[in-house]
């Protein structure tokens, strides 16, 4: 997400679609490089329902920890 500054209510709709998709499949998601922008649109919408708190970060590395915790 690091390319992505802003998000609309149309790309917000369309990540939350793609998403419970995904979650709905057992693949689990992890956001990188979310910026505080898009971080608090994130909050705003179900998107940090859908994923929690622990799958958005802001860092590539942090996420990549994470995930590698996840996948341990």
């Amino acid at each position: 997400m690091r390319h992505v500054p802003f998000i609309d209510s149309t790309g917000l709709h369309n990540l939350q679609e793609a998403l419970k998709i995904l979650t709905d499949s057992g693949i689990k998601v992890i956001l990188s490089g979310v910026s505080p922008n898009v971080n608090e649109d994130l909050k705003k919408s179900n998107i940090y329902n859908l994923l929690g708190e622990g799958f958005i970060f802001n860092s590539f590395e942090v996420a990549l920890m994470e995930a590698k915790k996840i996948n341990s």
